[in-house]
């Protein structure tokens, strides 16, 4: 059994332990007071740990410079133990022309890190799928759909993410996401996508995926050490 936990590691040279406290306690403000309670569930507490170990079944999101794999940057998916979790890469997200607790169009560490705080919270086993009124299935990624829309907390950028609403087909009444961003169900933003699929086939929809996610969100992750 999972524990109620959201771990942030910090195994990066590029951010200090106080940008990282700053950015996760901007995440755990988010989860608790406007994701839990827009989605009507309990969410983890996001709490920071720095370089040491959280408990067993206890989900985490790491950051590092780089992954010793060129493409596994920015994501969220299981580990080798089933654990919900992810890695957040800083390098990727300066060299983009981000900053750490601000930057243009959701470029900033911060934002990635509501991004996938919140998207691990909404879909931890990276494997729950909606449908559309056409029939289309969309993978339920609560913030790949409003990219680049961002809000503040606490001088912290913090990701838009996706309402109820706006997995209901039939819904005729928003808001559909946290910053009003989109105004129907199952839409996207100008710098939005979604990865969609029919008959067994997948596409991605919308805009251009950020070059510091990873294309396939298949890949277990190996739980670092501390």
């Amino acid at each position: 059994m999972l524990t109620s936990g959201l771990a942030f590691l910090n195994h990066s040279t590029l951010l200090s332990d106080g940008d990282a406290q700053k950015i996760v306690a901007a995440v755990n403000r988010q989860l608790t007071e406007h994701v839990g309670p827009s989605w009507s569930r309990i969410p983890p507490r996001a709490y920071y740990c720095g370089n040491v170990q959280p408990p067993p079944n206890t989900s985490y999101l790491a950051y590092v410079d780089d992954s010793d794999q060129a493409d596994a940057l920015g994501y969220h998916t299981v580990d080798a133990n089933g654990i919900p979790s992810g890695i957040i890469g800083i390098r990727p997200v300066l060299e983009a022309g981000g900053g750490i607790l601000t930057g243009p169009q959701g470029c900033s560490v911060a934002c990635v890190s509501s991004h996938e705080g919140v998207e691990l919270t909404l879909d931890p086993w990276v494997g729950t799928w909606v449908q559309d009124a056409n029939g289309v299935l969309w993978s339920m990624e609560g913030c790949d759909w409003l990219e680049g829309v961002t809000y503040p907390i606490d001088g912290v950028d913090a990701s838009d993410f996706i309402l109820p609403v706006a997995v209901n087909p039939f819904s005729q009444d928003g808001p559909y996401s946290w910053c009003k961003s989109i105004d129907a169900p199952f839409t996207f933003g100008t710098r939005g996508y979604a990865v969609t699929m029919k008959a067994g086939v997948r596409q991605q929809i919308g805009a251009a995926r950020p070059s510091w996610k990873l294309p396939h969100r298949s890949r277990s992750l190996q739980r670092l050490a501390a």
